[in-house]
């Protein structure tokens, strides 16, 4: 794949060619799997069931692997358009793996080893069929799961939202994605692309219209500019986010047992300094507080027992 991905419009003429040569099916296999889960999504937004994608006599020309094929051309024609500058080398051939890989990233789309034990199939593609390194196809999930949250977060802000909800749901997002949050913003932009069939003159094509990649580079430039500037100032949110207090901190003030309820909590601080990045440390306690019965409702803990460490003292 690294030979055939050197940019991505070498992504894209890979892929198509694959398609036409009737390889691609046999390229982008979990090879080695007991048995696929799931449905792969076609250019009409169907579900192909694996076992048909993956047949010996499958046409690889259409369905899914033409939906591969539309998603790496947008991601070129976005590229050739953005004013945002090219990806580093990596994040880009890593932006073009991801592409071809959308259509097996559908909710459910597994394989499952002996022992029933699932794995996405774009991971499982990652490692056995295209034997690239673990830490590719980790990165490969983590832009994918990426990339439809960053679609929604486009849609949001080019509708006029700004608040404080829009950032802690980017925030989230980021905390997730961390430093490839560019590349999966590229992967979310070709996305929103390919997957509307009419951004296509017909059926067959695989080239999308120019003014559906002139929309999505507005909107998904817009949401680039926004997280890295000061509408919503969150690149390296998860390097420099430091929370106001830590587990034990909140055991003691909160009088509630280790476990998992802190973990709750820890997570429901984060949500509220994301979403209030200038409130101090007694606000989000007193918010943190106001959650505690409804956590502790969720993860099933009692009180603390005992007194606590300042009393005992």
């Amino acid at each position: 794949w690294g030979a055939l991905a050197t940019s991505p419009a070498g992504a894209a003429r890979a892929v198509d060619e694959l398609r036409r040569l009737q390889l691609a099916s046999a390229t982008f296999r979990g090879v080695g799997a007991a048995e696929l889960a799931g449905a792969a999504r076609a250019p009409d937004g169907g579900a192909v069931p694996l076992d048909t994608v993956y047949a010996a006599d499958a046409d690889d020309t259409g369905g899914p692997w033409l939906l591969s094929a539309r998603c790496c051309a947008a991601l070129a024609a976005g590229e050739a358009q953005t004013a945002a500058g090219p990806l580093p080398t990596r994040d880009a051939t890593l932006a073009a793996l991801a592409c071809a890989l959308l259509p097996l990233a559908e909710p459910g789309c597994e394989a499952l080893d002996r022992k029933r034990r699932p794995t996405p199939l774009p991971q499982a593609v990652c490692k056995e069929g295209l034997k690239l390194p673990g830490r590719t196809a980790t990165d490969a999930r983590r832009v994918l799961d990426a990339a439809p949250q960053l679609a929604k977060l486009a849609t949001r802000l080019a509708a006029g939202e700004t608040g404080a909800d829009l950032r802690r749901a980017a925030g989230l997002v980021l905390f997730d994605v961390q430093e490839l949050w560019r590349c999966a913003l590229r992967v979310a932009r070709a996305r929103s692309v390919a997957f509307e069939a009419a951004n296509f003159a017909d059926a067959s094509a695989v080239s999308p219209a120019d003014a559906a990649v002139a929309n999505a580079e507005r909107d998904f430039g817009a949401l680039e500019t926004a997280l890295a500037g000061p509408t919503l100032d969150l690149d390296r949110i998860w390097a420099t986010l430091q929370p106001h207090y830590d587990g034990n901190a909140l055991a003691e003030a909160l009088d509630v047992p280790k476990g998992p309820l802190i973990g709750g909590l820890m997570a429901a601080q984060r949500e509220w300094q994301l979403a209030q990045p200038a409130g101090d440390k007694d606000a989000c306690l007193a918010y943190l507080r106001s959650r505690v019965e409804d956590l502790r409702q969720t993860h099933g803990q009692g009180r603390r027992g005992g007194k606590s460490k300042k009393a005992r003292r």
